[in-house]
């Protein structure tokens, strides 16, 4: 129950459990509204991003202009900007594949297969840009340093404490998403961790949902074929106890699968990560559940929908 006061003054009374009060972790709560009443826009309740490490290569990133990097090492780069105009990487002392101009909203991934530097040529009026270490485009690194200079973005960790919240005998756990970027590669959307032999994650392979219990070195999955989108919210919900593991995605029943071994929980429940702070998603999390009990398979679709 609530008691009733101003919009921006909620308290919560009367939980009658923790997982329950609010949508964020240790009971933060996401309203619709702001401070003075008025609606929030949908659009603009993304959640809190979460993204793994990356070094940014460009220096005065908000004043764009033409530059040389320093030696990039080989591997995978995301050139980005913002404003009226574009930017392309081309090889200077590296070899490079895939280089293409750079606008607002329309990144260029490229490889460098031989290190060396890169030069960013800048066209037009341009507010930003952004060149790092990773598959797509990632939030806005800053790096008032000068050219050649670079900057590393610590990953970013969001977590909860298992304890009270899920048991290894039953659990489910709810949450929205947003990726920020295409599917690219295998990412952690939430998870617990004790070691490589042993957690507990909800995984997506660019294809597909992956709800795993990885016991004594062994897998036991539950999957749903789904793809997502960039910018796209989906809603999901998990299950596991003595019947098995599910989930579900925008009310859709993923495959279960019938283990019912207890599942192998750490002391920390990751959002957004593997449960041992890796394989970042890439995306905004809010409205996130825990709950020690097992939800149905209708409370599963009932959830998502």
């Amino acid at each position: 129950s609530q008691t009733t006061q101003t919009a921006g003054e909620y308290v919560s009374v009367g939980v009658l459990s923790a997982p329950y009060h609010g949508a964020g972790v240790d009971g933060v709560k996401y309203f619709s509204t702001d401070i003075s009443g008025k609606p929030i826009p949908s659009a603009t309740l993304k959640g809190e991003v979460i993204e793994a490490a990356a070094t940014q290569y460009l220096g005065v990133t908000g004043t764009p202009a033409t530059q040389t990097t320093a030696s990039l090492g080989t591997g995978t780069y995301t050139l980005w900007c913002d404003g009226a105009g574009s930017c392309i990487a081309s090889a200077g002392t590296a070899t490079i594949t895939g280089g293409s101009a750079a606008s607002q909203d329309t990144p260029n991934t490229f490889t460098v297969t031989v290190a060396g530097t890169v030069t960013v040529t800048v066209t037009g009026a341009l507010t930003r840009f952004n060149l790092t270490n990773t598959a797509y485009q990632t939030s806005y690194v800053e790096n008032t340093g000068a050219a050649g200079t670079s900057t590393t973005r610590n990953k970013d960790v969001l977590d909860d404490q298992v304890s009270g919240n899920l048991t290894a005998a039953a659990g489910s756990a709810a949450f929205q998403w947003t990726p920020t970027h295409d599917p690219s590669g295998t990412i952690a959307l939430c998870g617990s961790y004790v070691d490589a032999s042993n957690y507990t994650v909800l995984l997506h392979d660019a294809t597909k949902y992956i709800w795993c219990k990885r016991i004594a070195g062994v897998n036991y999955d539950a999957e749903l074929t789904a793809a997502y989108a960039n910018g796209t919210t989906a809603k999901i919900a998990l299950k596991m106890d003595a019947n098995g593991i599910n989930l579900a995605v925008d009310g859709v029943l993923g495959t279960a699968h019938a283990n019912g071994d207890p599942a192998q929980l750490g002391t920390r429940w990751q959002w957004g990560a593997d449960g041992n702070s890796g394989q970042q998603a890439g995306a905004a999390f809010k409205e996130m559940y825990l709950l020690p009990r097992a939800w149905s398979d209708s409370e599963l679709r009932a959830m998502t929908q």
